[in-house]
């Protein structure tokens, strides 16, 4: 079916869509009611003009209706996850956290899938070190509930993603669906730290989730580049508390860190993602537990279990520093269900 010009047209126009026209206009991108050559020239005019927070909305509530759901028995759940998109080629921080969350006794509904330009994405990462990326929705609740913790892999819960696959490998290019995945969490987490792959969008993605009724948040770009907290710049992060955005500007220094190179956490592999992990949980890798414990932090405040970012540093370190982050991993990676 050929999607509507006009729209298409407005939108060169530089025409902003509202939160309601955004997911009626997605409802019919993920039931394969538009054609893909009129998809890529829409998310290429979104893309020139520049997605704003309600069109975020808009296109992430149709994302979560039309997503494979599960339901949890649990009020607060958190999910910590980056865009990507970047080439990357570093260990997977975000997956790491989730280990340190879930030792720290919250329910983590870790949402991810496999790179697309870098070395590992968490699917990647979490399927080398031995995990079935495609157990039952039974299996993640009974982890969820039991350990804490629990995978969603994205390709089984997103099934309308199939209609934009081709859009964009044909435009090459970041486009809204780098935003939307994070958005989406197949939970309904209602906590959220993300990192994204620009800065311009740390505030976007923190209106659309106050718009989205998210609870708390936090979003994050570093200086250097990274859609993670570095250890080598400053890190511009946005929270959402009570429903206000608060800016804040993380500095490494703040935390006493020894670590001052990136390079130090290249990995070639997903197994040597698994292995260097490992080494940072077992206290032989300084550089891996620095920025663990760093991107644990943000996570830990908005979650209420720490007041501050400097507090939840020095938690999320002794977490992996006594083992508990070990124990955790291990027991999700052994868990039977």
């Amino acid at each position: 079916m050929l999607f509507r010009s006009t729209l298409i047209e407005n939108i060169k126009k530089k025409i902003n869509l509202t939160s309601d026209e955004t997911e009626q206009l997605f409802d019919k991108i993920f039931n394969g009611e538009v054609d893909t050559n009129s998809l890529t020239n829409l998310l290429d005019a979104l893309d020139k003009k520049g997605e704003t927070s309600d069109e975020l909305a808009g296109a992430t509530t149709s994302m979560r209706k039309n997503s494979k759901s599960i339901d949890v028995n649990h009020n607060q759940v958190i999910d910590c996850c980056g865009t990507g998109g970047l080439g990357k080629k570093m260990i997977n921080v975000s997956t790491s956290v989730s280990f340190v969350l879930a030792a720290a006794g919250l329910k983590v509904a870790k949402h991810g899938n496999r790179t697309a330009t870098g070395k590992s994405g968490s699917a990647d990462f979490l399927e080398a070190a031995g995990i079935n990326l495609n157990e039952s929705s039974k299996y993640f609740s009974d982890s969820l509930d039991k350990i804490g913790l629990g995978f969603l892999f994205a390709q089984n819960h997103h099934p309308g993603m199939k209609y934009v696959m081709e859009a964009r490998r044909i435009l090459g290019k970041k486009t809204i669906f780098n935003l939307l995945g994070p958005l989406s969490n197949p939970a309904g987490a209602n906590i959220q730290s993300i990192g994204v792959f620009h800065a311009k969008w740390i505030k976007p993605v923190g209106e659309a989730l106050r718009n989205l009724n998210c609870k708390a948040a936090a979003i994050f770009h570093s200086d250097d580049g990274l859609d993670e907290i570095s250890f080598s710049s400053k890190t511009q992060l946005i929270e959402l508390s009570k429903s206000e955005l608060i800016t804040h500007e993380i500095d490494p220094k703040a935390f006493n860190i020894k670590s001052k190179n990136l390079s130090d956490l290249e990995i070639d592999s997903p197994q040597d993602s698994v292995r260097k992990v490992i080494d940072s949980f077992e206290n032989k890798f300084l550089p891996g537990k620095e920025i663990i414990s760093l991107n644990a932090a943000p996570a830990l405040k908005i979650s209420s279990v720490v007041d501050n970012f400097e507090d939840g540093y020095d938690l999320a370190y002794e977490l992996i520093s006594s083992g508990k982050a070990l124990e955790k991993f291990d027991e999700f990676i052994n868990f039977k269900s």
